[in-house]
């Protein structure tokens, strides 16, 4: 019998998302890769495939990310 195996995608998405929840100030994203351990072009596909689907916004002046209220 196969053991499922989890998404690395989805768990990368989760950790970021989980990141930006958890915060009460926009994050670089620089500094979101560094604490989810990614490089920053991966979390750079991650955050811009998360804002196409409605999970996270550009914080002011698109300086930081920020959960989508």
């Amino acid at each position: 019998m196969r053991v499922p195996r989890n998404v690395q995608s989805i768990e990368r998405a989760a950790a970021i998302l989980r990141i930006l929840a958890s915060g009460d100030r926009p994050r670089p994203l620089g500094v979101l890769a560094e604490l989810v351990g990614l490089r920053k072009s991966t979390a750079r596909g991650i955050v811009r495939t998360l804002t196409s689907v409605g999970f996270r916004a550009p914080g002011p002046r698109l300086r930081g990310l920020r959960p989508v209220p």
